[in-house]
């Protein structure tokens, strides 16, 4: 599963609904921040981290749908940003509260071709002072647009330093394929991470949509509380196997079961060996009815996923027990061999275990998972070297 299958996927849903990219960037850090921080959002800026240490970073998103648009000294949405977060660090000061831990965040997807931006790029790696900061905005109060907005940071002379020492700019081109990205590599198992990271998101964006007085946020931990349940799908390392409470008597048609005649075919037809063989069956509809249907620990990607992976632990055994029929020239030794070969390949397929990216499936679910699939009218899964290419029943 890629970033671009995740959203691929849920296309729909971020065209319905509005969803914004600032919103996968604030549940990107709400994933990413220590358990005591505070994620706020669009609170004093559009993201606000209020952190542990006491640091706060104010992040502000400004995303372009034009693709290789540039983000130029016009752009009234930055002049209006970088005076906000001036006018933040006055507000701490005016209060005597401390601003060396502040960070101003800007995130684009935009090409930077603004001049002030790059002129904060050369301070901060030591190619460029006050002087330089002064003449840029000099420059800049030429333009129509910006004049008011420059004529504010000019008025604060050389304290407009202390801003220009917190301002950064990152660029994030696609911040729902950044979420995803994060929240595999932080927990694992894309294959999981698809169908949970979305229901965190479409709770969220609901909560969020709901929510009526004050600034949305959470603390880290009471977040991860709150969706503990959906996080808690990401620690599966097993699917127990889910038995019947009561043995079941065979189906009055069973012998018509396609596993049945493959069962057969290898010595297996006696009814209590078949009572036997049918709870490992029931056992696998049992499993993926609770897994795929009832809780969705299992999504349709991951069962898919698996029963690929079943499909090769019995290949696996299918070869090994059968390679000498499958290697033989000699048709009487091939007829004489066919069903031990065959009864091997069985008994070992119903004694396996099958793993997939740190996932155990136990027998009896793995087990009926293979009878399952011997069972299908064009089977995936059998156990004589010659079943399907003449009559063996």
């Amino acid at each position: 599963m890629t970033s671009e299958e995740f959203i691929q996927n849920h296309s729909a849903f971020w065209q319905q609904s509005g969803f914004d990219f600032q919103f996968a960037l604030y549940i990107k850090y709400l994933f990413e921040c220590e358990l005591k921080d505070v994620v706020k959002y669009e609170a004093e800026d559009d993201i606000v981290i209020e952190r542990e240490s006491g640091e706060i970073d104010l992040v502000q998103v400004k995303h372009s749908y034009q693709e290789g648009k540039n983000m130029t000294n016009s752009n009234m949405d930055v002049w209006k940003t970088i005076n906000n977060w001036q006018h933040f660090l006055t507000t701490l000061e005016k209060e005597n509260r401390q601003t060396r831990n502040v960070k101003c965040i800007l995130i684009v997807n935009m090409t930077p071709a603004h001049e002030f931006l790059k002129v904060i790029d050369k301070v901060k790696h030591g190619e460029a002072g006050y002087e330089d900061v002064v003449a840029c905005l000099t420059e800049l109060q030429k333009m129509k647009s910006c004049k008011t907005q420059v004529e504010e940071l000019l008025a604060e002379g050389k304290s407009i330093m202390k801003l220009v020492s917190k301002i950064e700019v990152v660029r994030i081109d696609n911040p729902i394929g950044v979420l995803f990205q994060h929240f595999v590599t932080k927990y694992g198992i894309p294959v999981l991470a698809d169908d949970v990271l979305f229901s965190i998101i479409g709770k969220l964006w609901d909560m969020k949509n709901r929510h009526k007085n004050g600034a949305f946020q959470f603390r880290v931990e009471d977040f991860l509380y709150q969706f503990q349940v959906d996080l808690q799908k990401l620690t599966i390392k097993s699917f127990e196997a889910i038995e019947d409470e009561e043995e079941r008597e065979l189906p009055a048609d069973y012998r018509h079961f396609l596993m049945v005649k493959q069962l057969a075919s290898v010595g297996v037809s006696d009814n209590i060996s078949l009572s036997v063989y049918f709870g490992h069956y029931w056992c696998y509809k049992n499993s993926i009815n609770v897994y795929c249907v009832t809780n969705h620990t299992m999504s349709e990607e991951l069962r898919q996923k698996i029963e690929q992976k079943v499909i090769k632990t019995w290949r696996e055994i299918f070869c090994d027990a059968n390679h000498e029929v499958l290697s033989s020239s000699e048709e009487m030794k091939r007829k004489e061999t066919m069903m031990s070969c065959g009864y091997t390949c069985f008994s070992q397929s119903m004694k396996a275990d099958v793993k997939y990216n740190g996932i155990l499936i136990k027998p009896h679910f793995s087990s009926g998972w293979m009878l399952a699939l011997s069972n299908e009218r064009k089977p995936r899964v059998f156990w004589r070297a010659d079943w399907g290419k003449e009559d063996v029943e």
